[in-house]
């Protein structure tokens, strides 16, 4: 491979790494707009390349900050861009010849073990640890992530052949219509439904860094139910309800009714009053079970509470408030960003009080812990709280 397009996939790969759409079939693309447009100019590769990487305008700084880092050799490589337009100059009369290389012509390393490098450590970076591009990086991923959920029956039947069900009542009406003839049965299959699901975010001081990826998590989540450029849920398609709370509960659902998660969250932070303050977690989700429980599609529902269990009001009914809310779903999930410890251990009076009552406890602390989430809420079957009341015991 000449060092001209392996730094071309080079350079695709840390797109891909941070969560653009640069996947191997635009690569040619840009190998071949590089040498028509026969250019060198800086200004000129950007604005080629980026009409062929970036697919939506949120990402265009994204790609400006990847392209100045390759462009000036902070990539591993020094000058790598540069070099690889001085490469594709020596078939190219338009490009610039390689006579002002200062390598002495050395080609530049293809760099697949420094692009995963550079993927797995923000996949495994704390977010509270995150800057602001990095924070604007796992956004992107996070967009990107989509849940297989398991299918719930649903009450309906509909026509099929491989049916395995009869469908009496066509059945007898063919049968009245060819009276005296053969009477064909008609086969129908349950109609799957997919799942609700609910997020109870806590947007309490200690955890709003985590808040802010776990409420772009949620639009993700919603983006998949809707139709593109509207306000209007597909047929059938998932529908997730969206909440923070701190001293009040928000239903924020609609606020993330939009393309554009950075813009939800930025209304979700203006219109919530408690961002960023204190928490009753045992009075929030009271507000819940009485105000919401009832509303919201039941049976089927999967509840995801996030928060680090941090209620210091002993006397209030948060035990009972977390019954109330287990029996109102098929799964409660407790994302709490404390397990990034290793050492935790569940000894604070909140966290020992809500965790007999949830189905799965686990980290929400980083774009891997999401990745885990999502496996677990494409598993069928309702959980098994026992197992960690049984848990909480042993430790």
């Amino acid at each position: 491979m000449s060092a001209f397009l392996a730094n071309v996939v080079r350079f695709a790969g840390s797109l891909r790494a941070a969560g653009l759409a640069a996947g191997p079939d635009r690569v040619p693309d840009a190998v071949r707009a590089l040498e028509l447009a026969g250019v060198g100019r800086r200004e000129d590769v950007f604005w080629m390349w980026h009409a062929i990487f970036v697919s939506d305008a949120q990402e265009s700084d994204l790609f400006a900050r990847i392209f100045d880092r390759f462009w000036s050799g902070e990539a591993g490589d020094r000058n790598v861009m540069q070099e690889s337009v001085v490469e594709a100059g020596a078939t190219n009369p338009g490009l610039p010849d390689n006579s002002n290389r200062q390598d002495g012509g050395r080609s530049p390393q293809t760099g697949e073990q420094g692009t995963w490098s550079a993927a797995e450590a923000l996949r495994t970076m704390d977010f509270a640890d995150m800057d602001e591009d990095e924070m604007a990086r796992a956004r992107l991923v996070v967009a990107r992530m989509s849940v297989a959920f398991a299918p719930l029956a649903g009450r309906r039947f509909r026509s099929s052949p491989s049916g395995r069900r009869i469908d009496l009542r066509a059945a007898l009406q063919g049968g009245v219509r060819q009276p005296g003839g053969m009477i064909t049965l008609p086969l129908v299959r349950r109609v799957d439904k997919p799942p609700g699901v609910v997020l109870l975010c806590d947007i309490s001081g200690s955890m709003i860094d985590y808040a802010r990826m776990l409420i772009c998590f949620a639009h993700a989540l919603s983006a998949h139910g809707r139709k593109a450029d509207t306000r209007r849920w597909i047929a059938g398609a998932m529908r997730v309800h969206t909440f923070t709370f701190g001293t009040r509960l928000t239903d924020v659902t609609r606020d993330l009714v939009t393309r554009d998660a950075a813009a939800g969250l930025r209304a979700v932070a203006q219109r919530v009053e408690d961002w960023s303050g204190g928490t009753r977690i045992g009075e929030c989700l009271g507000t819940f079970n009485r105000g919401w429980g009832r509303r919201l599609p039941g049976q089927g529902t999967i509840v995801i509470l996030v928060t680090d269990g941090l209620d210091r009001d002993v006397g209030g009914k948060l035990g009972t408030e977390m019954a109330m809310l287990r029996r109102s779903c098929r799964k409660l999930v407790w994302l709490n960003p404390l397990l990034r410890w290793h050492e935790f251990r569940p000894r604070t009076w909140g966290i020992r009080t809500m965790l007999p009552h949830v189905d799965r406890f686990l980290p929400c602390h980083n774009l891997a812990s999401l990745e885990g989430l999502a496996e677990v809420l494409a598993r069928p079957g309702r959980g098994s709280a026992e197992g960690m009341a049984g848990w909480l015991r042993a430790v």
